[in-house]
C-alpha cells in the first residue's frame, strides 16, 4: 500500500512539473472516455435494447430472400395473402406500408399533414398492443369493400382533439374521406417512428398485385425457433410458386430475421429503434 502512494505522489509532481503535457493528457483521457459513451449509447439504444413490445423476441420480419442472402425486400400482396393463410409457425402475421407524405386531416377549416400507416386485421395482435381506447381492426374492415375506420394514436388524439373522451364512433376527414374513429393507442406507442392514424390496410386475397411494397411481421408460436420457421417458409414458398410461377424470380424465396433488437438491417418499429430516423428508409416508411 505504501508503495502505490509512493507512486501516486510521484506521479502527481511529475505531471505539475509538466502543466501542458497535463492538460493534453487529461484532455485526450476525456475524449476517449466521452467518445466510447456516446458510442455505448448509439450501440445500446441501436442494436441492445429489445423492441417495445410484449415479448418482442418472437417478432420476425419476413421478406424475400435470394442466394448469398438470408433477408431481402419486401413481399408482395399475393405473397403475404399466401405467406398469412399458409404458414403454421406464426400465431399471426400482418403487413404494413405507409399511407405517404401527402396524408391530411381536415376539419372545421383547418388542414394538417400527418403521418399514418395502413395495417392488416392482425397488426395490433401480432405486435401485443391493442388500443387503449375502442378496439382494433377486424377482418371484415382489412379489404377492399370494408368501411372506413381509423385509429388515433394517443398524442395526435391529445393535441388534435383534446383528449375528447367521446371522440368513439364519431367522424373525422382523411384526405377528403370520412372515417369513424374505432380506437386510441396507449400513449407511447410507435411503429416506424410516431404515428398519427392507423388504417386497415384492405386486403385483396384475389389481389394479382406484383409490387414488393408491403412490410411482413409475424409474431412466432411459442417454441418455434427461427430456424425452423425458415425451413417452414421455404416450403410455403415452394408452394408459392408451383400455384404463381409467374410471380417469382428463378432463386427467390421467402426469408427471414429476427427482430427482437433494433438493428439498421431490420426494420424501424420505434423511434428509438434501430439506426433509423423515419425517413431514412425508402421502403417502408410509414409517414
Amino acid at each position: 500500500m505504501e508503495t502505490i502512494w509512493q507512486d501516486l505522489r510521484y506521479s502527481i509532481r511529475m505531471l505539475l512539473k509538466k502543466p501542458g503535457f497535463t492538460l493534453i493528457a487529461f484532455f485526450t483521457l476525456a475524449l476517449g472516455i466521452g467518445a466510447n459513451t456516446a458510442i455505448f449509447t448509439v450501440v445500446n439504444a441501436v442494436l441492445l435494447r429489445s423492441l417495445p413490445y410484449p415479448k418482442s423476441e418472437r417478432l420476425m420480419e419476413v421478406g424475400r430472400a435470394f442466394p448469398g442472402s438470408e433477408f431481402g425486400s419486401n413481399v408482395s400482396e399475393p405473397k403475404f395473402v399466401f405467406l398469412r393463410d399458409n404458414n403454421q409457425s406464426f400465431e399471426a402475421v400482418t403487413a404494413t406500408v405507409g399511407m405517404g407524405s401527402n396524408t391530411y386531416l381536415s376539419d372545421e377549416g383547418q388542414t394538417e399533414y400527418i403521418r399514418g400507416c395502413r395495417v392488416s386485421a392482425e397488426f395490433f395482435r401480432v405486435l401485443g398492443v391493442l388500443p387503449a381506447r375502442g378496439r382494433g381492426f377486424t377482418k371484415e374492415e382489412d379489404n377492399p369493400a370494408g368501411e372506413n375506420v381509423v385509429i388515433l394514436s394517443d398524442g395526435f388524439w391529445r393535441r388534435r382533439f383534446g383528449s375528447e373522451t367521446q371522440i368513439i364512433g364519431k367522424t373525422v376527414t382523411l384526405n377528403d374521406n370520412a372515417y369513424a374513429v374505432v380506437g386510441i393507442m396507449p400513449p407511447g406507442f410507435e411503429y416506424f417512428g410516431a404515428q398519427d392514424v392507423f388504417v386497415p390496410m384492405g386486403v385483396n386475397p384475389a389481389s394479382q398485385n406484383e409490387g414488393h411494397n408491403w412490410t411482413v411481421i409475424g409474431r412466432l408460436k411459442p417454441g418455434v425457433t427461427t430456424d425452423q420457421a425458415r425451413s417452414e417458409l421455404n416450403l410455403v414458398f415452394e408452394k408459392f410458386r408451383a400455384t404463381y410461377p409467374r410471380q417469382v424470380q428463378e432463386n427467390e424465396s421467402f426469408g427471414v430475421q429476427l427482430a427482437a433488437c433494433e438493428s439498421c438491417s431490420g426494420f424501424c418499429l420505434a423511434q428509438s429503434a434501430l439506426c433509423c430516423s423515419l425517413p431514412a428508409r425508402t421502403s417502408p416508411t410509414c409517414n
